[in-house]
């Protein structure tokens, strides 16, 4: 049915993909790829689509033998909880940034706040510091309200026929989200959360539009040009 939405198609298209890429880059990376690790990977795999291919037939089958495609409601949160939540990620930034100075200045940082994401970028990826847990999880709630509020946002501006001024509320807190994502040191946060909002437009998208061929399509390139693009970005 050209389903290419359906959580089979997307695990295994994304560990294909990255699969490839790490046969690639085997010795660039230093990665090790023996026939241990393939049958984990397979088997998991195996695993994933059999567990779908269950939920697939007690849904459709057992179950409710259509799908709707009514859209969802607007999403109404009022504007003071949403200041609340851009406060608590303001304080969780606090802490977030302490803590990567603090690092900074273990690894000989000596330019100030202004150079301690680039004194950790290196030490980091090499493996020879690592962030504590709580900064895990700080960055973990903000990345989570973040994609709330980006699921409302693009509820509310699709079930409106035109723009509402009003529904930007929603954007202070992903833009609450990118500091916690620049102090990762890294681009892959950003893209990730990319593919993450496109994915759910097109998901939303197709719930009030229906999942037609044509509709198909066009999310099939608007998803193709947006992982081309993040690939690109993230090895440039």
């Amino acid at each position: 049915n050209f389903d290419y939405l359906q959580p089979t198609v997307i695990f295994n298209s994304v560990m294909t993909v990255s699969l490839f890429f790490a046969v690639l880059n085997v010795k660039r990376w230093n990665l090790y790829v023996g026939e241990d690790t393939t049958v984990v990977v397979m088997m998991g795999m195996l695993a994933f689509s059999l567990g779908a291919l269950f939920c697939y037939s007690v849904v459709f089958i057992v179950g409710s033998k259509h799908i709707v495609y009514n859209k969802i409601d607007d999403i109404n949160v009022s504007a003071s909880f949403l200041i609340g939540l851009f406060l608590l990620m303001f304080g969780l930034l606090v802490f977030s940034i302490n803590e990567m100075y603090n690092i900074s200045l273990q690894v000989g940082n000596t330019g100030g706040y202004a150079n301690m994401i680039r004194a950790v970028r290196y030490p980091l990826e090499r493996g020879e510091i690592s962030f504590s847990r709580w900064m895990n999880y700080r960055y973990s709630i903000a990345y989570s309200i973040a994609c709330v509020s980006m699921f409302a946002f693009i509820n509310n501006t699709l079930n409106n026929a035109k723009f509402v001024f009003c529904e930007l509320k929603y954007m202070l807190l992903v833009i609450g989200f990118i500091p916690f994502s620049v102090l990762t040191t890294g681009r892959r946060d950003l893209i990730h959360f990319l593919l993450y909002s496109v994915v759910i437009f097109c998901v939303l998208y197709f719930k009030k539009h229906r999942y037609n061929f044509k509709n198909k399509v066009k999310g099939l390139v608007l998803i193709s040009g947006t992982v081309a693009s993040s690939i690109l970005a993230f090895f440039l």
